[in-house]
């Protein structure tokens, strides 16, 4: 991502001299775990995992229409699915639980 995001990233160089990026999402380290983990099969999708943590962006402008920090912190949900479809309806059953959610406690929202 040093070379693909650019300037949005919020990087840092230490006393040492060295560069580094303070993680503006965590997909790679998400997809690492699974992969990595000998349990996993077919039989263990769909999957998905929820992480709530600090994320950290330098963008110069805002992005639609929401102006972030430096550092928020965000909700994130990585699903894995045996096929396109089992994606498309895992993605539908998210979309469904949040809009029930939102609707639940009065909040307006905008997909």
């Amino acid at each position: 991502r040093w070379d693909t995001a650019g300037p949005e990233l919020f990087t840092l160089r230490d006393r040492h001299d060295r560069d580094y990026v303070l993680s503006p999402t965590h997909e790679e380290a998400i997809t690492e775990l699974i992969a990595s983990s000998p349990q996993m099969s077919h039989r263990s999708l769909p999957l998905r995992l929820y992480q709530v943590t600090s994320k950290f962006r330098d963008e110069m402008k805002p992005r639609s229409g929401l102006l972030r920090g430096k550092e928020f912190l965000m909700k994130d949900l990585y699903t894995f699915d045996t096929t396109p479809q089992a994606a498309e309806e895992t993605y539908n059953a998210v979309c469904n639980a949040y809009d029930n959610i939102f609707r639940r406690i009065g909040v307006g929202y905008v997909k």
